[in-house]
C-alpha cells in the first residue's frame, strides 16, 4: 500500500518547456515539465538534484511571451524508469516559493482548464 500524496492544489500532465537554476551556480539547465500545479511542478532533470536546494526556475506557457519565473525548493528526486542512458533520466519535484500571486492564478487557470498547446 502506497503512501497518499499530500497535494494542495490539482495537477495537469502537461509538457511545457521550462529551465532552472540551482542558486549559487551559474549552470542553467534545460527541461520539459511533466506535470504542473499550481503549488510545483515536476520536470526531466539530468541528476539528482540536492534535496532542499533552492532553483530558479522559468516555466515557458505556448499562450504568453513572457515565462513565469519564481523560486522553488527541490523536494524530491527519482530515476526515471528505462530511461538510465537519457540525458535527463531523473525527474525531480519542485515547490514554488515565491510564485507571484497573479502568476499562481495564471498557473492554475492553465491547470484548470487544460490550456492547449496552439494559441
Amino acid at each position: 500500500m502506497g503512501t497518499p500524496e499530500r497535494r494542495d492544489s490539482d495537477r495537469l500532465h502537461s509538457r511545457l518547456y521550462a529551465d532552472y537554476r540551482i542558486q549559487g551556480t551559474g549552470e542553467k539547465v534545460q527541461s520539459v515539465t511533466r506535470n504542473i500545479s499550481g503549488s510545483g511542478l515536476c520536470c526531466s532533470t539530468q541528476d539528482s538534484l540536492p534535496l532542499g536546494s533552492v532553483v530558479d526556475v522559468k516555466i515557458y506557457f505556448p499562450v504568453r511571451e513572457e515565462p513565469v519565473a519564481c523560486r522553488a525548493e527541490v523536494m524530491w528526486n527519482r530515476r526515471r524508469e528505462n530511461q538510465v542512458h537519457s540525458p535527463n533520466s531523473f525527474e525531480s519535484g519542485f515547490r514554488f516559493m515565491d510564485l507571484d500571486p497573479q502568476e499562481q492564478v495564471f498557473v492554475e487557470r492553465h491547470v484548470t482548464l487544460d490550456v492547449p498547446w496552439e494559441k
